[in-house]
């Protein structure tokens, strides 16, 4: 009974997935933006939304005590974007290599990747810093709350205004494929239009269908951009509700997170990617288990 259930919460989410993908190359192409935008904050944020109110709903219950209330929360917040930047990544390497190969070229908007992760670092760089900031000293902990929130929104602002050159570049989003619903409901009056396509679902497994489909823009946005969103604005909530503390796992997620992203940077600075160097994001992800462990 329990292996059904499982059966059938991963057909549901691939389902989901595959309608969220279609849904949102039409929301692109329908607004006139570019890949880099539907994929590093509509995708992103749409696909983050869901675990971001785990450790919300975490700290802010009633149920548990307040300890075990402030570790499941803060375990949340940093789980998030060690899981994009190791898993995930070496994940969508491996269903690229299996249809591509290994040695084969990531095309990403790259102007986009390196703005995602730059600004990524920077945000995570800022709530590692804070872990050392004791509890009490709270006016600069609310400082840096607040430079989180600020990094966040300006992030969104240079995004934002890079979709219209990317645009008139060829960047422009657009749909391989007719509106499912529209499709499937279209002998019954429904029509393609932004209702329908706003009521198509999300899930993270898009990027895997993205990759396979050589629509790297989108699968690394959608992946980077959630990274930047669960980066600053989660801790923003971990340090003003929470401790807080460099506890050994913590700091070495924290570690791990930043590792992984530095190092999909410089390998995106030194002149491309190919599914084989995220073989080193898996490993990191590997080595925060064994570091757990221990």
């Amino acid at each position: 009974m329990t292996f059904a259930l499982l059966l059938t919460a991963l057909v549901i989410i691939l389902i989901g997935a595959e309608t969220f993908t279609n849904a949102l190359e039409h929301l692109g192409e329908r607004l006139k933006i570019s890949e880099g935008v539907t994929g590093s904050i509509f995708a992103a944020v749409g696909t983050a939304l869901p675990e971001t109110m785990v450790p919300v709903v975490a700290i802010l219950t009633s149920a548990g005590t307040q300890q075990v209330r402030e570790e499941v929360g803060v375990g949340a917040i940093i789980g998030a974007p060690l899981m994009l930047s190791t898993l995930t990544m070496f994940l969508m390497a491996a269903f690229a290599a299996h249809r591509r190969g290994w040695a084969d070229h990531f095309h990403p908007e790259r102007a986009g990747l390196r703005r995602d992760l730059s600004w990524f670092l920077l945000a995570f760089g800022v709530s590692t810093a804070a872990i050392f900031i004791p509890h009490h000293v709270t006016s600069m902990r609310a400082l840096l709350a607040i430079a989180l929130v600020l990094i966040y929104f300006i992030y969104l602002m240079l995004t934002v205004r890079a979709s219209a050159r990317l645009v008139s570049d060829g960047h422009g989003t657009e749909a391989d494929n007719p509106l499912f619903l529209a499709r499937l409901l279209g002998r019954f009056g429904l029509r393609e239009n932004m209702p329908v396509i706003l009521a198509q679902l999300p899930e993270k497994v898009n990027s895997i269908l993205w990759i396979r489909r050589r629509r790297d823009t989108l699968a690394f946005g959608n992946i980077t951009g959630a990274m930047v969103f669960q980066g600053s604005l989660l801790p923003a909530i971990g340090i003003m509700l929470t401790p807080w503390e460099p506890r050994p796992e913590v700091l070495a997620g924290m570690i791990l997170t930043l590792l992984a992203s530095g190092y999909l940077l410089a390998m995106l600075r030194r002149g491309g990617l190919r599914p084989y160097h995220l073989i080193v994001n898996g490993l990191c992800y590997a080595a925060y288990l064994i570091t757990v462990a221990i």
